[in-house]
């Protein structure tokens, strides 16, 4: 799962999510996340293709994650990046069964590629398996004894994890408090962007 690893530029708080830039060309990015220019050129799924770019850089306090909790408190935030009914593999939203799809903008293909890195050792757990079991939005509360800590492998600083959507993985409390800058790209398989999405004014 890790295949490389890359140093983070200088933490600013800079923000965005799944926005949409040209995997491999940093030219394809606003000037506030030229700073990430090396990473880009060089941390793709699919070379000149679209994907969707995620950066968090955000203070985190000891005892606790960037991510935070999931949705019934346990402490502990096991997730896949897609929410699974049925054969529909999607994100946001909410609802119940009925109408699940329709209450999601953004499909996803169930061969989706994602890659992650961050840049604090062990504040990254995966598992080496895949979770294709009901799930509304990606939290895998009600599954969690399925997913021991032993089990997992911690992502160390820098290390690039090429996981799919389905790969469980959760954001581990940090010992100390202090910066944590994330970065995710999902590749192709994308259709349909969410309100949330940043806007890419390049990419109109």
């Amino acid at each position: 799962m890790i295949v490389s690893k890359i140093e983070f530029p200088q933490f600013t708080g800079i923000k965005c999510t799944m926005m949409p830039f040209i995997q491999g060309d940093s030219k394809s990015l606003p000037d506030i996340y030229q700073p990430y220019a090396d990473i880009i050129d060089n941390m793709y799924l699919e070379n000149g293709d679209i994907g969707y770019l995620t950066i968090d850089e955000s203070y985190v306090l000891a005892n606790s994650s960037q991510r935070g909790y999931n949705s019934i408190g346990i402490d502990r935030n096991v997730h896949i990046e897609v929410g699974i009914h049925q054969d529909i593999y999607a994100w946001g939203g909410g609802g119940t069964s009925t109408g699940w799809g329709r209450s999601r903008k953004t499909l996803l293909n169930k061969n989706t590629k994602v890659l992650i890195a961050n840049s604090i050792s062990n504040t990254c757990r995966l598992w080496d398996k895949l979770h294709m079991k009901p799930t509304n939005d990606g939290d895998l509360s009600e599954y969690i004894t399925e997913y021991p800590i032993h089990e997992g492998l911690l992502m160390k600083a820098g290390e690039v994890a090429n996981i799919s959507i389905f790969t469980p993985h959760e954001c581990v409390n940090q010992l100390i408090s202090g910066n944590r800058q994330f970065i995710r790209i999902v590749g192709n398989g994308v259709t349909g962007r969410e309100e949330y999405f940043t806007v890419n004014p390049l990419l109109q």
